[in-house]
């Protein structure tokens, strides 16, 4: 997002101004705000913590999570953090943050107690209203309505991130104050803050040692305590620690001693489910490994990939540690052995370049949606392709909107590969885009291609295709009131009565849409349809399978492989 893109954001008056900028409609807008129900607005899952409990994670659901996205891009634009904030900051991150601490004499570890629900809906109007964002209250006010889930920054938004620094920005000016009298550095990620000193003896300013049990525990000071208190925060008390450097530091979890590294307990237990993998085969290393080693930090009812976590975890020791440094290089040389794909990286070795990626055009507003929750669904299955989405102010509209665009685009090729996604209900776009016998899709200059929705194998090959019928059963789905989605097949194709259900009859039967929207019960005189909007609502609220979006996305992906891979390799 561009710097004038962002300042169109500060200057909405009005939450029908914020609509427009969103590119949504001011209706639905308000809807997703202030009349769903925030169950419905925010899905919830947890987190296994790795000292026993569960963190709760509340994800917005698909819309709204797009325009927080929008929101925090923007908001990012005027947020200058300062030095000290390692965590949700471009280049910043938790090697950064234990190299700050390493080669000191303490180390004082101190961690926020439930740092997002601390932050409250007040905090965030507040924030969005103060310098340099001023917003209008009522456009603040609806923002923190969708960034927050019962009353509080919800831990999965994409605005939680840059909300909790804006909040802290009174709290980081005040404990860097505190460290510099102390002859302390100090950083904060997140909720952990972190004060260390070369000095022989920790400042009492700070916090007081008392040799405890299990190595030196501490008082954390009056002074620190009120600052916190002070900006609304409160300590967990069972994670405060004051470290010597005889005994291992660690910051953010890693061992910052000497230099950043992972702990040796990480290391050997990985190189151990590498010796079990090689010994006794990669099934009965997965089943030792999700015994004694995947305990936390996984999601319940997620799915387990032992090879990839495996993988990602060697690969984040040469993150950490370096690519040329023996531990990795260790770990990595043995992994090649077992997995013939691994591709082992070196110091040597340019970054890989980022993934071809392609914008995706849809036909109409719930097309994007739809896109959008299958993407997110099926997105690791495709790792050579990204795709984006335009911006909601700028997309289509309709079948004839697309077409208007796709002829702009014929005359003037983009700069960045481009895909318009046309429905195969009418016939004169599948005539017109019919690809050439052998490919799934039509070329039609630089950077420009056309997709026809490709049949899932649920369906017949001859059968016209919206974007609902990529779902297996899409009528099954039913909203609290009993609407469903209605389909032109169900109804006779003289009358406009259902084939099946009596009484029931279409408003408009000479429409050629696949979906009905207007369908009446006779009886009780309502509408008994589910529009198409409200059944991509629908959707997000229930667990769906996406698997019928597969057949494009790979369509999509063999346009990556096959067109932008040969380009760029030319």
């Amino acid at each position: 997002m561009n710097l004038d893109t962002a300042q169109r954001l500060l200057e909405c008056e009005t939450r029908a101004d914020l609509a427009e900028w969103l590119g949504e409609d001011p209706r639905r807008l308000a809807f997703y705000a202030y009349v769903l129900p925030e169950h419905r607005r925010y899905s919830h899952f947890t987190i296994e913590k790795r000292a026993g409990g569960s963190r709760h994670i509340h994800a917005p659901i698909a819309p709204i999570k797009e325009h927080l996205r929008l929101i925090s891009a923007a908001l990012s634009h005027f947020y200058n953090p300062r030095n000290v904030v390692m965590g949700f900051v471009k280049e910043r991150n938790i090697v950064d943050n234990a190299n700050k601490h390493s080669r000191q004499e303490w180390i004082l570890r101190v961690d926020l107690k439930d740092f997002f629900p601390t932050i409250h809906f007040g905090r965030v109007v507040g924030v969005l209203q103060a310098a340099p964002f001023q917003l209008r209250s009522e456009v603040a006010q609806t923002i923190a309505q969708l960034a927050c889930h019962q009353g509080v920054l919800a831990q999965g938004a994409p605005t939680s991130p840059i909300f909790s620094n804006l909040v802290c920005r009174g709290l980081d000016h005040e404990l860097l104050n505190l460290a510099r009298r102390g002859r302390c550095r100090f950083t904060r990620y997140a909720d952990d803050l972190n004060f260390s000193t070369s000095r022989k003896r920790f400042p009492d300013l700070l916090a007081a040692r008392q040799l405890g049990s299990e190595g030196h525990t501490c008082e954390v000071s009056a002074a620190l305590l009120q600052v916190i208190s002070k900006h609304g925060f409160t300590l967990n008390d069972s994670k405060t620690r004051l470290v010597h450097r005889s005994q291992r530091q660690t910051v953010t979890g890693l061992v910052c001693n000497e230099t950043a590294t992972v702990s040796r307990r990480y290391y050997r237990g990985l190189r151990a489910v590498l010796h079990v993998w090689r010994k006794y085969g990669e099934d009965s290393a997965a089943e030792w490994f999700l015994a004694n080693h995947y305990k936390r930090n996984k999601p319940s009812g997620s799915d387990f990939s032992f090879k990839k976590v495996v993988i990602g975890r060697v690969q984040f020791i040469g993150y950490v540690c370096g690519w040329s440094a023996p531990k990795y290089q260790k770990l990595a040389n043995l992994l090649s052995q077992l997995d013939p794909t691994f591709r082992k990286k070196t110091a040597k070795t340019p970054p890989p370049e980022k993934p071809s990626g392609l914008v995706i055009w849809g036909e109409g507003e719930t097309d994007y949606l739809h896109f959008f929750m299958a993407w997110n669904s099926l997105h690791q299955d495709y790792p050579n392709l990204t795709i984006e989405f335009p911006h909601p102010a700028k997309r289509t509209k309709g079948a004839p909107m697309l077409e208007k665009m796709l002829a702009v685009l014929e005359k003037t090729p983009p700069l960045e590969a481009t895909v318009c996604v046309f429905d195969t209900d009418e016939p004169k776009i599948t005539s017109r885009f019919e690809p050439v016998e052998g490919s799934a899709y039509l070329k039609l200059g630089t950077n420009l291609f056309v997709v026809l929705l490709p049949t899932p194998s649920f369906r017949s090959g001859r059968d016209p295709l919206c974007v609902e019928l990529l779902y297996e059963d899409p009528a099954s789905l039913r909203d609290e009131r009993g609407r469903r989605l209605y389909l032109k097949d169900e109804f006779q194709a003289e009358e406009p009565y259902h084939k099946k259900e009596p009484g029931v009859m279409r408003l408009k039967p000479r429409s050629n849409s696949l979906v009905v929207e207007d369908v009446h019960n006779g009886t009780t005189q309502q509408n008994v349809a589910l529009s198409k909007m409200g059944f991509a609502n629908l959707v997000q609220s229930k667990s769906t399978s996406f698997e019928g979006f597969r057949a494009l996305f790979d369509v999509l992906n063999g346009i990556v492989e096959t067109e932008l891979t040969l380009s760029n390799g030319s």
